[in-house]
């Protein structure tokens, strides 16, 4: 298993599940990986019911925030290295991390922000430095890369390869020189309706805040696990981005 955690203005940190074959580099320590094969608890409870047995079933469930703690050590070249070492991990705090997950079934991706002191401790040798990444991802959610499903006469079929719902990006582009005025996608009875004038226009179904125009019908979807059809109706050519997302 890899990882490999990329901030802006950063130096990305490769993590490996194994000590590294030459004994200088970084590693997880055995046990020290907590919170992503897993997923997180539901918030919502059961409500008790006065004068009858049982409890009410929460109206809906959810889950809070993904925390991931992975507890790393570094053997480095020297004891420079090594406070080069905590400077770059210590440089991760008040910055958005991208933490991608790598194992014999591809990529997986968080994103998140370190949500304690990363307790950096030198080893007696100097150069071995341990420290544990405790990270917030807000969204409990993993995904894959985005994924491109292009338009065929009315629908797109799109595929969502995981085990969760995934909010779609829209890209529309103008036909034949001419600015596309209007859109609307349908999926499972919900449906969403664009209108301007623009050679092209981005939508993210997450945010519903387009890069030109105006969203007048705003019922957003999300693409469900598996292949799913979504209607098109628009007088550009249409395509959508997927993630894979599991929870």
């Amino acid at each position: 298993m890899r990882f490999t955690i990329t901030a802006d203005g950063c130096k990305p940190l490769v993590l490996r599940s194994q000590v590294p074959g030459n004994k200088i580099g970084w590693w997880i320590v055995q046990g020290g990986l907590q919170g992503w094969f897993g997923t997180p608890d539901v918030r919502e409870d059961a409500t008790s019911r006065d004068m009858s047995d049982g409890d009410l079933f929460p109206p809906r469930i959810t889950q809070g925030a993904r925390i991931l703690t992975i507890d790393v050590a570094a053997i480095c070249k020297s004891a420079v290295e090594a406070v080069q070492v905590v400077d770059d991990v210590n440089a991760f705090i008040g910055k958005k991390l991208t933490i991608v997950g790598e194992d014999a079934t591809g990529q997986r991706i968080v994103s998140g922000f370190l949500a304690q002191d990363p307790s950096p401790e030198y080893m007696p040798d100097g150069t071995t430095v341990t420290f544990t990444l405790i990270i917030k991802c807000p969204d409990p959610y993993k995904y894959s890369n985005w994924v491109t499903f292009t338009q065929s006469g009315g629908t797109v079929k799109a595929i969502n390869g995981g085990n969760a719902d995934s909010y779609p990006k829209v890209h529309v582009e103008g036909v034949g020189g001419n600015n596309v005025t209007y859109m609307t996608l349908t999926h499972n009875g919900k449906n969403v309706t664009w209108s301007g004038n623009a050679s092209s226009f981005d939508l993210d179904f997450a945010d519903m805040v387009p890069s030109s125009g105006t969203v007048s019908v705003d019922n957003a979807f999300a693409i469900e696990p598996g292949e799913q059809t979504v209607t098109v109706s628009s007088n550009g050519s249409v395509t959508l981005y997927i993630r894979s997302a599991w929870r």
